[in-house]
């Protein structure tokens, strides 16, 4: 059920700023071999990523002071986050490699889901981290990127944002 949830979150969100592609998907070929020939075409080959890992150090000082607060930094356990790298289909009809901050519990699922949007070449703008916008999420949607994990209050409230928690929506 957590996983529907969060495909369908995901889907949605990306639902939104989809543009068109100027090589629609065929679904009459393998998928691995569209995939494989694309990357090929292009000079870009190689195996999709898609990992997970606990945040790695040089990851942690670039969200320190960023989408982790100095003065809440012992407010966030970093053994309930997850570095994700994912391989995702650009606008530009390219493979690109994102990074993504999700809880821990999450990782899997996310990942699956990724997994299955880049399997049918959905396309997406960006996977950033949140740190690349300083956290400022105005300037990340205005970029149209897709990102998780910032340790923030709802605008114009003083509660604690899904983002906070690291359960996305």
């Amino acid at each position: 059920m957590g996983k529907l949830i969060v495909f369908i979150l995901i889907f949605f969100s990306l639902i939104f700023v989809n543009k068109d592609i100027s090589e629609p998907f065929d679904y009459n070929t393998n998928i691995h071999e569209n995939i494989e020939s694309n990357l090929v075409a292009q000079g870009e080959y190689s195996s999709p990523i898609f990992t997970s890992q606990k945040i790695p150090n040089e990851i942690y000082e670039k969200m320190l002071g960023n989408s982790i607060p100095t003065e809440h930094k012992s407010k966030v356990d970093l053994d309930t986050l997850s570095y994700l790298q994912i391989s995702y289909f650009g606008f530009d009809g390219k493979t690109h490699i994102g990074e993504m901050i999700v809880n821990s519990k999450l990782s899997n699922e996310v990942i699956e889901i990724f997994r299955e949007l880049y399997t049918i070449q959905y396309p997406i703008e960006k996977i950033r981290l949140i740190d690349e916008y300083g956290a400022n999420d105005e300037l990340s949607m205005s970029d149209n990127n897709t990102s998780c994990f910032c340790y923030r209050v709802i605008s114009g409230t003083s509660s604690m944002s899904n983002h906070s928690t690291r359960m996305c929506n």
